[in-house]
């Protein structure tokens, strides 16, 4: 009878020790849904449109103690590396997965700390001095001054958008074959970098992957 008191009672504690260790998951994965919704737009929205990132990161670790219930979450958070957002978004990436055994996926977590970013791929052919006519037949200029014009063999877009853009450049090639034609940008001192980048995306778009620069 003895051992069969032992053996209840030590039944009794292997069922107590599950139970805590299925809680403390529960409330583990809780936590982590939690702590991802706080990176949501809406969550923050509240701050307006101009907030600014850190007013943003500020107003989220607020809400983070409220909303997280896991303490070792909250100790993993607390102890990452946070010397920049990148270190930042890493080090917790690589403690939640320690936590759990996992990888750890958060939509929001991630466009917050490392938002996609529009990039135009160059292939750099080299860099040479040539005598290029702008007046030629077989050459458009493209040129992004400083002051935010945007001409086409000298003559000026009124309408920047990159549809306006593409029917600008479309009526300067006319039916020529794009291979042909010599295509020349120039950036001004000062140009918007944001700019250039939407100018190469949509000279991508209308299918001209070869241009030249000048002074960029």
């Amino acid at each position: 009878m003895f051992n069969h008191f032992k053996k209840y009672r030590l039944t009794i504690v292997l069922c107590i020790l599950l139970s805590q260790a299925a809680c403390s998951g529960q409330a583990l994965e809780g936590s982590l849904k939690s702590y991802c919704e706080l990176y949501n737009p809406v969550t923050w929205s509240v701050l307006g449109e101009d907030a600014s990132t850190q007013e943003i990161y500020g107003y989220i670790l607020s809400k983070m103690d409220s909303s997280v219930e896991s303490d070792k979450l909250k100790v993993a958070i607390k102890n990452a590396d946070n010397t920049d957002f990148t270190a930042y978004f890493y080090s917790v990436n690589a403690a939640i997965e320690n936590l759990t055994g996992e990888s750890w996926e958060c939509q929001y977590f991630e466009n917050f700390y490392l938002p996609k970013q529009r990039v135009v791929s160059l292939i750099l052919g080299g860099v040479s001095e040539k005598r290029i006519n702008p007046n030629a037949d077989d050459v458009i200029t493209v040129i992004l001054a400083n002051n935010g014009e945007l001409l086409i063999n000298n003559s000026v877009i009124k309408t920047t958008t990159p549809d306006a853009f593409i029917r600008a450049l479309q009526s300067r090639i006319d039916q020529r074959d794009i291979s042909s034609l010599e295509f020349v940008i120039y950036f001004d001192a000062g140009a918007d970098a944001n700019r250039v980048a939407r100018i190469f995306g949509t000279l991508a778009t209308a299918g001209i992957k070869n241009v030249e620069l000048i002074n960029f």
